[in-house]
């Protein structure tokens, strides 16, 4: 399963602080985390889950495509 780092972020006496730092969790609104559009799961991810729960996955879905890396050809 893949987790979006940004839907929570360790808070301590109300300020944020990096990973790795233990503390309790604080869940980011949906407004935060949908600023910079809606939160999604990488596609590669979903067609994992998909396929782990039964789920049909359709040969157009992106992430049957092979990767590719901006500047290579």
């Amino acid at each position: 399963m893949c987790i979006d780092p940004a839907a929570f972020r360790t808070v301590i006496d109300g300020v944020g602080r990096p990973h790795g730092v233990a503390a309790v969790v604080e869940y980011a609104s949906i407004e935060e985390r949908s600023a910079r559009g809606v939160p999604t799961q990488c596609p590669y991810c979903d067609v994992r889950q998909r396929r782990q729960l039964g789920y049909e996955v359709r040969p157009s879905h992106p992430g049957l495509h092979p990767r590719t890396r901006q500047g290579r050809s």
